[in-house]
């Protein structure tokens, strides 16, 4: 992402070239103009905390050049020098890796804007619970945070954060019954898969997903999680052939699943053993165990499921939704995707993209 300045004092703009930003996926490195111009720039790499705030500026070579303290809510923001060089903050992304206003020093989270000096959205969050179905009303109510409509994440700002005020977020884990050779390969092409995943559901609707490393969270973490499953967040598990503890939901036939998720719960698993025969391409391993994603996360958000038992394969020979149970195994040359003529699926596009994450 590339930024400009309008260094011009007169009517006629004179844009020059700022800094450009790198985000894979957080923000990891800003190429930033020096004072000798916009055709000289200087390379600058980011470290960041748990929840995605800078934390230290290196230079090229990764050497340390600046540190960042701060409060909770992202206030009372301080830079530190390590070296006596005189080297100027790269990027205005600081609090949860989200860009400061030079002007107003409020945060752009995408849907509203945050002031940090108050721990507080500027506007009203636009979720209203009125469409939710009982239980998860009841739940919804019972938490009495969910009431304040400009809290920030819980008003828990160290262990939650709140992405963009209205995102689907994924926590992805590998399971310890992987190869080495499995988890080297999901490792290498994993930007490829969930870059894929986040496509099918930007697809269906969901205006912002986020990928995290789910060995960030913490046994009792993740049970806190499990135990509240709030909408917008979701656990994808890559494992080998098996994922004890949840049963077999997945869009195989037979015997022969693919996938499990434990819906209405949280978790879903893609069983990459069995999806890996050896002979396909990377490109199309890929599409495999992303397709498979995509439909057990789907059972967890909430998507209609068609199983028709015995007429699966007629159905599914007319049908092109991607979370009709009993398909077989993918194939790129047929991508299935969210039927969002069903309304269960419009309600739970609508439920995720007004409910802040947790």
């Amino acid at each position: 992402m590339t930024e400009m300045t309008n260094t011009s004092t007169s009517q006629i703009p004179n844009w020059q070239w700022a800094h450009t930003n790198v985000f894979a996926p957080g923000l990891s490195a800003t190429y930033d103009a020096d004072s000798s111009g916009q055709t000289a720039g200087k390379l600058y790499f980011h470290l960041s905390d748990w929840l995605g705030t800078r934390r230290q500026q290196t230079d090229y070579a990764g050497n340390p050049v600046l540190n960042f303290t701060g409060l909770p809510y992202g206030d009372g923001l301080n830079t530190i020098p390590v070296t006596t060089s005189d080297v100027a903050d790269a990027t205005e992304h600081h609090f949860t890796g989200k860009e400061r206003d030079s002007e107003s020093g409020n945060d752009y989270f995408g849907a509203r804007y945050f002031g940090s000096d108050m721990g507080r959205f500027l506007s009203p969050d636009p979720f209203i619970p009125f469409n939710l179905k009982k239980d998860q009303f009841q739940a919804w109510i019972a938490n009495p945070q969910h009431w304040n409509k400009y809290a920030y994440a819980l008003n828990n700002p160290l262990k939650y954060t709140d992405p963009t005020g209205m995102t689907e977020t994924i926590y992805y884990f590998f399971n310890s019954n992987l190869t080495a050779g499995q988890k080297a390969w999901i490792n290498n092409h994993l930007n490829d898969i969930l870059g894929a995943i986040a496509k099918k559901l930007n697809a269906a609707g969901i205006k912002d997903v986020q990928f995290k490393d789910g060995s960030q969270l913490s046994s009792k973490q993740i049970g806190a999680l499990e135990a509240a499953h709030p909408k917008g967040v979701n656990f994808l598990n890559f494992a080998n052939t098996d994922y004890p503890g949840i049963g077999p939901a997945g869009r195989g036939s037979g015997t022969q699943e693919y996938g499990m998720g434990n819906a209405p719960g949280m978790r879903a698993a893609v069983l990459v053993g069995r999806l890996d025969d050896g002979h396909e391409s990377d490109s199309e391993l890929v599409f495999r165990i992303s397709e498979i994603g995509s439909h057990e996360l789907g059972h967890g958000m909430g998507f209609y499921s068609h199983n028709w038992g015995f007429f699966n394969p007629i159905y599914n020979a007319f049908s092109n939704d991607l979370m009709n149970e009993g398909q077989g195994m993918p194939n790129s040359k047929h991508p299935e995707y969210f039927d969002m003529t069903v309304p269960q699926n419009r309600q739970t596009v609508d439920e995720i993209n007004k409910q802040p994450p947790q």
